[in-house]
């Protein structure tokens, strides 16, 4: 009887240890080179891959093997951020070889730019492009975008792998005529064509024009935001077209986090276009927070407060600047005030 309780015991210990190492977080995913940006680097949640819908953390190989299955990636972003960059360099490079091709497109790009990408038959021996050159012919900086050379890397490993680069944008002229004019700057045949001859969900109207609000932070009246919100709907819609148009799969999309959302952002223009849901998956690469550290409190969710993106990477913070300090201080210098 001694001896068959020491065993339970002993097989209680085993079974104990198997479990709470099948429970363990898998290792953290780190660049090879380190992390570029080092605010909040050592935040418990710096490096690791969150599966939000599935609730649980993951490894590199298990997201690249889910994202081989799906036709539109969509990789968000915040611009300035050098690691996001380099992370999302890594997961085309991963996908270009599995896949021997695919598309890349890329919200900072318009379709006025098109003729200054490189072919990618033309640029299959890419020691044969200059990378930098392509920056100056794109007017990349010149367009207010962040500085090339955090780009540099995405570009450099889809030619590498004979991927297709193709502008997600649309043209900056009519962009801007939609800022200031609203969807009626628009003609009723292109409305309709790219999916906008429809009103937004009230609901999500409402979110997005907080969201446009607060990243004003306090410099722009609410009843003015509706032709800023009209553009990012163009946006959003063209990027959709544009990933459905490739003629190489998988489309995989470059652009902030803001269009990558699954309620409002590209996907719910994909799905309307006839994309299936399970055919989409939305990759953001999230700054961590000092006051949050569970997985559960990052990313957007949808007005029913379903997770709106798929699969969350956490990496250290740019800075802990407030972004509001930063707009008030650039609005100042050009003699703006707050709004009334």
């Amino acid at each position: 009887m001694k001896h068959l309780t020491l065993a339970c015991v002993f097989g209680a210990l085993l079974l104990f240890g198997a479990v709470a190492s099948a429970q363990s977080p898998p290792p953290r995913e780190i660049p090879e080179q380190g992390w570029q940006t080092d605010v909040l680097a050592t935040h418990p949640l710096v490096g690791r891959l969150y599966d939000v819908k599935a609730g649980r953390f993951i490894d590199r190989a298990t997201l690249i093997a889910s994202l081989k299955k799906r036709d539109f990636i969509l990789l968000g972003e915040r611009h300035d951020h050098p690691d996001h960059h380099h992370l999302q360099a890594r997961l085309v490079d991963a996908l270009g070889q599995a896949k021997g091709g695919g598309t890349v497109a890329f919200e900072m790009l318009s379709d006025d730019q098109a003729d200054a990408l490189p072919d990618r038959v033309e640029s299959q021996n890419g020691s044969a492009l200059d990378l930098a050159a392509l920056g100056d012919a794109l007017s990349w900086e010149s367009r207010g975008w962040p500085s090339w050379s955090l780009y540099q890397p995405i570009f450099e490993a889809a030619l590498s792998n004979g991927m297709d680069l193709v502008p997600g944008g649309p043209a900056k002229n009519g962009l801007m005529q939609v800022a200031h004019g609203g969807l009626a700057a628009l003609s009723g045949d292109m409305r309709k064509g790219l999916i906008l001859d429809q009103p937004m969900v009230s609901a999500d109207r409402d979110r997005l024009l907080d969201q446009i609000e607060a990243a004003h932070c306090g410099y722009a009246k609410r009843a003015r935001l509706g032709p800023m919100l009209d553009a990012q709907r163009l946006k959003d819609a063209q990027m959709a077209a544009r990933l459905m148009t490739a003629r190489d799969r998988p489309a995989i999309l470059i652009a902030g986090t803001g269009h990558t959302r699954g309620d409002w952002g590209v996907p719910h223009y994909l799905r309307a276009r006839g994309a299936e849901g399970a055919a989409i998956a939305v990759v953001d690469f999230e700054e961590v927070r000092t006051d949050h550290t569970a997985p559960e409190a990052y990313g957007p969710r949808d007005a029913a407060g379903a997770p709106a993106v798929d699969y969350l990477w956490f990496t250290p913070r740019v800075d802990d600047v407030d972004p509001c300090e930063k707009f008030k201080s650039q609005l100042e210098k050009m003699g703006r005030k707050p709004a009334e």
